[in-house]
């Protein structure tokens, strides 16, 4: 059980980095995380894509995020270029921290995309997922 539950609902780029970096803090603090994936972002997961805030969107921007990356310990640099963003490699970070990546039950089955998510995502049905949001400490969920 995780004592501490993040909830991305957003195909959003920077909710993803938000909630794995601070699911990486909070691992690397002791806690147990979990970080569930509902609505758009299991999308993502399907073969669509993480898109970006207008803001964060720019060259300019991608470019100082992936500068910055590395001194926020975030595995998020390209391997054919540094100056490039890979967020499958911030995936396999959070996993490899042990952070538990969790494929919502009520969206898999209202999209239909069961089938298509990938290994990395827990499938609990709804019953086992509720019972875990029940006993984690701080369920935290917007960003």
């Amino acid at each position: 059980m995780s004592s501490v539950y993040l909830i991305c609902r957003d195909a959003r780029a920077d909710s993803l980095i938000t909630n794995l970096a601070l699911g990486l803090q909070l691992r690397a603090g002791g806690d147990d995380v979990a970080v569930l994936f509902t609505g758009e972002s299991l999308c993502a997961f399907t073969g669509e894509t993480w898109h970006w805030p207008r803001h964060l969107a720019g060259r300019p921007a991608q470019v100082a995020i992936a500068a910055g990356a590395p001194g926020a310990g975030l595995s998020l640099n390209a391997e054919f270029d540094r100056r490039w963003l890979d967020l499958e490699k911030l995936i396999q970070q959070a996993t490899d921290a042990g952070i538990r990546l969790v494929a919502c039950p009520l969206w898999t089955d209202l999209l239909g995309i069961g089938a298509a998510l990938p290994a990395c995502l827990a499938r609990p049905d709804m019953e086992q997922l509720l019972g875990e949001l029940r006993s984690a400490r701080q369920v935290i969920g917007g960003f």
